[in-house]
């Protein structure tokens, strides 16, 4: 259980090691090349079915590359605006669906009590925002821990968003 939590706690660290509000090693606003140049060609076009983007209709899923942190193995799963093909959502899904419940206990203990939470008869979402790369960060759970993912997505700004 502690290699566990410095497993995921290595991940957090890593990615609020980033400058800003990226994700490893992408930045907010690539194009699909550039993500794939910058995983050094581990990123592959997938389905755009794959992800959960249902909160973000105007996303979809175009990228998929495997991702570890620790004992923690992932499909990172990147989603773009279908206007003009910017990096806009990053999705972990974890390979071993057993791991769902621990990863939730770690977000918790990196992030402490999510800013929000909500719940349907599907999906249990808790959201926190991470101060240091100015990143959202949510956790899902689908169907009682069928499966669950953390999606990484910029936090907007008066300066980047229009009303």
């Amino acid at each position: 259980m502690l290699l566990a939590r410095f497993a995921l706690a290595s991940l957090f660290v890593c990615t609020a090691s980033v400058a800003h509000a990226d994700w490893q090693y992408t930045m907010w606003g690539m194009t699909p090349d550039q993500v794939v140049s910058a995983s050094s060609g581990a990123a592959v076009a997938v389905d755009g079915k794959r992800g959960m983007n249902m909160d973000k209709p105007d996303i979809e899923a175009k990228l998929s590359a495997p991702y570890q942190a620790g004992s923690f193995a992932f499909d990172a799963v990147f989603s773009f605006t279908k206007k003009g093909g910017a990096l806009a959502r990053v999705q972990l899904w974890p390979k071993d669906k057993a791991q769902c419940s621990q990863l939730q206990t770690e977000l918790g203990t990196k992030y402490g009590k999510p800013i929000h939470a909500k719940a349907d008869s599907l999906l249990r979402s808790a959201y926190w925002k991470d101060e240091a790369t100015n990143n959202m960060v949510s956790f899902t759970v689908v169907g009682g821990f069928i499966t669950c993912y953390i999606s990484y997505d910029p936090v907007s700004t008066a300066a980047s968003s229009a009303l």
